[in-house]
């Protein structure tokens, strides 16, 4: 009676043995994690580094003007990660309505005005990514920032922050809040 009992533990033994021997091919033979790691970690964030269409006006300072009013939620402090755009992207770009072009031409961006420094976002993912309220309208036009003009003229260049939740949008882009008035001749239009 003893030799099928020891059958039976050499057959629990040896599944055991498979089932472990198993798991570790799937752990070792398993693909890589999903997100993709910072091959070149560096201070730009999908940005544009030269844009030979890039208009450069005269370096003049001009004193900030008033600010308009955002709504007080996605004047919140982003969660995320953040990256200075300090000595780094050439360009920033401000999603907008087509309606607010031309008086954002003439006068410039106000005080508190974001940006981001992916350029390339369709209205609807600039609406997405950057969390922006639906109730503002389409952005489908789109302006360029001249942030080497605005540091050679003496401007300090906000940091690069992570687009925190807002509007029911997930957010997730990137964002930079200049605390000061933007000169027209710092701005060109990319898409009207």
């Amino acid at each position: 009676m003893s030799k099928p009992c020891t059958i039976t533990n050499r057959t629990l033994l040896a599944a055991v043995v498979t089932a472990i021997l198993v798991a570790l091919a799937s752990i070792l033979t398993a693909a890589t994690a999903s997100a993709s790691p910072l091959i070149h970690p560096q201070t730009r964030v999908a940005a544009i580094e030269h844009s030979p269409s890039q208009f450069v006006g005269p370096n003049e300072t001009i004193l900030p003007g008033g600010s308009r009013e955002r709504a007080p939620n996605y004047d919140q402090d982003a969660t995320g990660s953040s990256v200075a755009a300090e000595g780094g992207a050439d360009a920033a770009f401000h999603y907008t309505t087509s309606e607010t072009v031309d008086s954002i031409m003439e006068s410039g961006l106000r005080p508190g005005s974001y940006a981001t420094t992916e350029g390339d976002l369709s209205p609807d993912e600039a609406q997405v990514r950057l969390a922006l309220n639906p109730a503002a309208g389409e952005r489908g036009a789109l302006i360029q920032i001249d942030l080497n003009g605005l540091r050679a003229a003496g401007y300090d260049i906000p940091e690069v922050t992570q687009v925190a939740p807002a509007y029911g949008m997930p957010g997730g882009g990137w964002e930079m809040q200049f605390p000061y008035e933007i000169p027209p001749q710092y701005l060109q239009v990319i898409r009207p």
